[in-house]
């Protein structure tokens, strides 16, 4: 169960960090790069998740598999999941409310300059 927590944390939290990056200028090529290393990394959790919802003779198999030899593997992998992508959504917020922050910052600090040069 304690890896199926950290597989679905880890593999869902690093590739949604580094779609994070899309947001910075670059070229297309570094994106399609950053998006296609973003999906790899995050297989492990879609196939999981693939499994645990397919209804395909193939899907049940490995289902069945799952739970003789990987008890609550796939229940602690969603579970991971979650757990990451609120852990992504926190730590989203402060990058974005840093960017603010430093831009309403130098804002004010001009606002200042420009009161002191009037007095």
């Amino acid at each position: 169960m304690l890896v199926g927590l950290i597989v679905g944390f880890c593999f869902t939290l690093v590739p949604l960090m580094m779609l994070l990056l899309l947001m910075y200028r670059s070229p297309v090529w570094v994106k399609v790069v950053i998006v296609v290393v973003a999906v790899f990394l995050a297989a492990p959790n879609l196939l999981t998740l693939w499994i645990e919802l397919g209804a395909s003779g193939a899907t049940h198999a490995a289902d069945r598999i799952l739970d003789t030899e990987a008890f609550s593997f796939g229940g602690a992998s969603i579970w991971g999941a979650v757990i990451g992508g609120i852990a992504f959504l926190f730590w989203a917020w402060l990058f974005v409310s840093r960017r603010f922050t430093k831009r309403r910052l130098a804002t004010l600090k001009s606002e200042a300059a420009e009161s002191s040069r009037a007095v």
